[in-house]
């Protein structure tokens, strides 16, 4: 079974990530390659019971991804039920990532990822033990079925905030005024970058920085080129015959 490609946009809420992953997304497909996203692969497959069921079922023979995030929830205090949500959501990217090949994914895009998802626990709190947060991120890497790269959106948190104040409302804790929102990201701005450190430490992945407050047509540029750069073992051929390609895509939904 060949390696499945993984390529997740980290950065602060209002960076653009989504934006310029969907835009990766339609590039690669548009090159004949089966990519998946993060709505696809957390897919109800055979209902809510079956699919609840499967995750249910790969959290207790894997219960070590459960503890890991529950562990790193533990160590940032002050404990909010919040925190413990994101750390439950957290534990979940083990199994969601397993599916990849039962999509029969060549790729996979990104806007929200496992390493995003760390970064959530860590929302509003302070973590007491760093050890604690890298054994969850080598956790997190440790399927040796996926080759990751990352793309880091850069921004000021001002003009995140601006972006997250224009947009209205989000989820907690970004739901908060300007000043607060503000806060949050400035704190917290470091502790994204230092999660994707021990990532690119531990499976020497392949890493993009990009502004995120430049135009997007030079964002793209930048990542289409990033991205050809990556090693072609992790994926299937482009070249493959048209059939094939309509087969692949077909058992991928």
């Amino acid at each position: 079974m060949m390696p499945a490609l993984v390529i997740e946009f980290l950065g602060l809420p209002g960076a653009g990530k989504s934006t310029l992953a969907e835009r990766l997304l339609r590039r690669l497909q548009a090159e004949g390659l089966v990519v998946g996203r993060r709505e696809a692969i957390g897919r109800l497959e055979g209902g809510r019971a079956r699919h609840y069921a499967r995750l249910l079922a790969f959290t207790i023979a894997q219960r070590r991804h459960l503890s890991a995030a529950m562990r790193l929830a533990a160590a940032v205090t002050p404990a909010s039920m919040l925190r413990w949500r994101f750390a439950a959501k957290l534990a979940t990217w083990p199994y969601r990532l397993s599916l990849v090949h039962r999509h029969h994914h060549d790729a996979l895009v990104l806007d929200q990822g496992p390493l995003q998802s760390a970064w959530c626990v860590l929302l509003d709190g302070e973590l007491r033990e760093e050890s604690v947060l890298r054994a969850e991120v080598h956790d997190l890497m440790a399927d040796g079925c996926l080759t990751f790269a990352f793309v880091y959106v850069d921004v000021a948190p001002a003009l995140a905030a601006d972006r997250i104040a224009a947009r209205g409302p989000m989820a907690p804790p970004f739901h908060r005024d300007r000043a607060e929102t503000l806060r949050l990201l400035t704190t917290h701005r470091p502790h994204l970058a230092r999660i994707l450190e021990m990532a690119e430490e531990h499976v020497r992945a392949p890493v993009l920085r990009v502004d995120g407050s430049a135009p997007l047509e030079q964002n793209d540029v930048c990542i289409a080129a990033f991205v050809d750069r990556l090693p072609r073992r992790a994926w299937r051929p482009r070249a493959s015959p048209p059939l094939d390609r309509l087969l692949r895509r077909l058992a991928a939904g």
